[in-house]
């Protein structure tokens, strides 16, 4: 994180916290977590802000409540915090081994 500034710090530390308790309820193999992985994998692979993905879900609560934070961040914060934190949420779904492996992007 040393791009970003000591206040993006802070706010993807926090973003990242409420990401993790989101993601506790989204369930292995689910299609909450697919969808999560898709919009995670989309906005690593593009490194911006993938808005379609990320309307796509609402049909997935579970995973909207979890990607909720990270638009948030992005709306306060800006790109490169948004960036820092979905570097850190794609290791943190790698680390979950609630799916196979590759199913998410290593880029």
């Amino acid at each position: 994180m040393n791009n970003i500034s000591t206040e993006d710090q802070k706010a993807v530390k926090s973003t990242i916290r409420e990401f993790k308790k989101e993601f506790k309820n989204i369930e292995e193999g689910s299609l909450d977590l697919f969808a999560l992985i898709i919009f995670i994998n989309s906005a690593v692979d593009t490194q911006s802000f993938p808005s379609m993905k990320f309307s796509a879900l609402v049909h997935y609560p579970k995973a909207r409540a979890a990607g909720w934070p990270l638009d948030c961040l992005l709306s306060s914060n800006g790109m490169a915090a948004f960036n820092h934190a979905v570097l850190q949420v794609r290791s943190i779904l790698i680390d979950s081994q609630k799916f196979p492996e590759d199913l998410c992007s290593t880029t």
